[in-house]
């Protein structure tokens, strides 16, 4: 829907960064040489200066650079705030309507807060992990590419250094990401398995006051909140540990650039210019690394609170598609035809067979659970059976429009609630 706004948001953020670190970090090189070697002073606002490329000139193609990121930025803004809140009703959108799909034709009871709120932190990872992914990610990786191209055609050793230190970054991130990941999920696991049991007990918080299990139940909560705290830690650790090694990788990169490009000059490999240059670009291109670094250590933490609910992401946007015929009941008549179902390892239907034909009156009786409400279930498609076919009027249910046949039967719901 917005993959025009979207591309032009990724031209936008590709253009930004190279301006900031590259351009004006050229321009402010020749703006000091010029400072050391002219002292002339002509006229700000003569466009001219810009031809002659003199202190004034530069200063203006400065300000001229200044304004297009200022608009650059406007833009990126206003388009953010389009395609952002547009994605997270679109996420949000998408999960609940399959959700509600899903189980339109093999309904089961779910707990509804812990589905909620597991959707509700997918969704926030999810848009968490586009922002950065859009916003961040891309934005600091053009930048760096950027500055790794000017510092090769600067010098090659220079450019090779921080090639490497950036690469190191990326591959240190790559070869641990899984193992972070992995800890990750164990610890939202333990969370999830905690917050359950906190709903349990809320749910039964008459009965602990009745028979005095207070401090029992605090005493549960408290041996299983230290489970979680150490797994917290163990995880806490790991992303400390890739943060510092990343961050020992480019302090080092940054020494070593600065003492090469100082020979460099020495040496007369690079003017005055291209040091100056060198200089700030070093500190902006350590601004984006820093940035990269902090970023997928988050990254990777969203990344696994979507990898611990793999699984019902996978249920829910996973809808089967049925081979629904056009066809109109007419008569009504209802066939059973060797229905075996069950759940829970437990067969309620084996076999079953029955027709009710056109007009009859028919009543079901037997004990509880025998199977009554079971069968009225399975007529109006509700259950996936295990084998055998339901028809009407000769058509296997599965190839009638569901919402079709629910409007020709009456079913009411014994847990109907009125609101």
């Amino acid at each position: 829907k917005n993959y025009i706004r979207i591309l032009s948001f990724v031209i936008i953020i590709s253009l930004i960064n190279p301006l900031q670190s590259v351009v004006l970090s050229r321009l402010y090189g020749k703006l000091f040489d010029i400072m050391h070697q002219n002292k002339k002073f002509p006229s700000f606002f003569e466009f001219k200066n810009i031809l002659k490329g003199n202190m004034a000139g530069i200063m203006m193609v400065i300000c001229f650079i200044y304004i297009i990121i200022f608009l650059l930025y406007m833009s990126k803004n206003y388009l953010e705030t389009i395609i952002v809140p547009d994605y997270f009703k679109y996420v949000r959108t998408l999960l609940f309507s399959n959700f509600i799909k899903k189980y339109s034709n093999d309904y089961k009871d779910v707990k509804t807060g812990e589905v909620l709120s597991k959707i509700f932190e997918l969704n926030m990872a999810v848009i968490y992990l586009f922002i950065n992914l859009s916003n961040y990610f891309l934005a600091t990786i053009v930048g760096l590419f950027a500055i790794t191209c000017y510092y090769l055609y600067l010098d090659i050793n220079i450019g090779f250094i921080f090639l490497v230190a950036v690469c190191g970054v990326l591959l240190l991130y790559y070869f641990n990401a899984h193992k972070q990941i992995d800890n990750s999920i164990q610890k939202l696991n333990i969370l999830y398995k905690n917050n359950e049991d906190i709903n349990d007990r809320l749910s039964n918080l008459l009965n602990i006051y009745i028979n005095n299990e207070q401090n029992n139940e605090i005493n549960k909560f408290i041996k299983n909140e230290f489970v979680f705290k150490r797994q917290f830690v163990k995880n806490y650790w790991i992303e400390k540990k890739l943060v510092t090694t990343a961050d020992i990788i480019i302090v080092s990169s940054a020494i070593l650039i600065l003492i090469v490009s100082y020979y460099s000059y020495k040496n007369k490999r690079i003017d005055t210019v291209g040091l100056i240059s060198i200089i700030v670009t070093l500190g902006i291109g350590l601004d984006y690394l820093f940035q990269l670094n902090g970023e997928v250590s988050n990254s990777i933490y969203q990344f696994g609170i979507i990898k611990s609910n793999e699984s019902l992401l996978n249920e829910i946007l996973d809808l089967k598609k049925r081979d629904i015929k056009e066809v109109t009941l007419i008569t009504g008549k209802i066939e059973f035809k060797n229905v075996v179902f069950g759940y829970d390892n437990k067969k309620i239907l084996k076999n079953f067979n029955y027709t009710i034909k056109n007009k009859e009156k028919v009543a079901i009786m037997g004990r509880s659970g025998s199977g009554k409400t079971t069968i009225m279930k399975l007529l109006i498609d509700l259950h996936e059976i295990n084998s055998g076919e339901i028809l009407v009027d000769g058509v296997n249910i599965k190839n009638i429009d569901t919402n079709y046949l629910r409007e020709k039967i009456i079913y009411i719901n014994q847990k109907t609630v009125l609101f």
